[in-house]
């Protein structure tokens, strides 16, 4: 019977990493500094997710070992939580972009186009979700931005840019703190997205549900 009872501890431990969190939004800015770089994520699901279980990470240059950051706190249902590359002027950036202070400043938060972004399960360093293919320099959106589109609203651990809205490199070139703004208007936001051909008629128009 002590045995038993010793099992069904452990099980009742076991913590599963949840399927609705997602990377939802990064941008590589075009203002002074390249900034401001920012990368958000999204929980889709309808229960709260408590970060500590995961990592946000970078894979820099077509490295295939990240640079990781531990994280803290909890994400409501149909929310997001927004990071920024750390540094006064870096953060002061985004919220000048944005109008908001970014959740989370990370120094490895800093991708220049090239650089893969995943969120890592704590436990094990598994990827639950990623934005880019690991071990590739490719280009996805140097100074410019991609979102996640409702091909995916649950995470997946290899990249398919079908699952994305992609612009195209250097689309925000020259652009004003505001434009920048215009361009990726839902940041902060959980958004209803729509897919790349509905996104393209609409412009800007941005369906928010609810600021986090």
């Amino acid at each position: 019977m002590k045995k038993l009872i010793s099992c069904l501890f452990v099980v009742a431990l076991t913590v599963t990493v949840s399927a609705d969190l997602i990377i939802s939004e990064v941008v590589d800015g075009t203002l002074s500094g390249g900034l401001p770089k920012a990368v958000e994520w999204s929980n889709t699901g309808s229960t709260t997710i408590d970060l500590s279980d995961y990592k946000f990470a970078k894979y820099g240059n077509g490295g295939s070992s990240p640079s990781t950051a531990a994280l803290t706190g909890t994400m409501a249902p149909k929310s997001v939580i927004t990071f920024t590359y750390a540094g006064t002027s870096n953060e002061q950036t985004f919220k000048d972009v944005w109008g908001f202070d970014a959740d989370v400043p990370l120094s490895i938060c800093n991708g220049n186009g090239n650089d893969v972004y995943a969120i890592l399960d704590a436990s094990d360093d598994s990827v639950i979700d990623v934005f880019g293919t690991i071990g590739s320099d490719t280009y996805y959106y140097q100074d410019s931005y991609g979102k996640r589109t409702n091909a995916q609203l649950t995470a997946s651990s290899t990249y398919d840019s079908s699952e994305w809205y992609l612009p195209g490199n250097n689309t925000m070139d020259g652009f004003t703190a505001q434009q920048i703004s215009n361009a990726v208007p839902g940041m902060g936001y959980y958004e209803q997205i729509p897919e790349p051909a509905i996104f393209a008629i609409l412009g800007f128009i941005v369906l928010a549900f609810s600021r986090k």
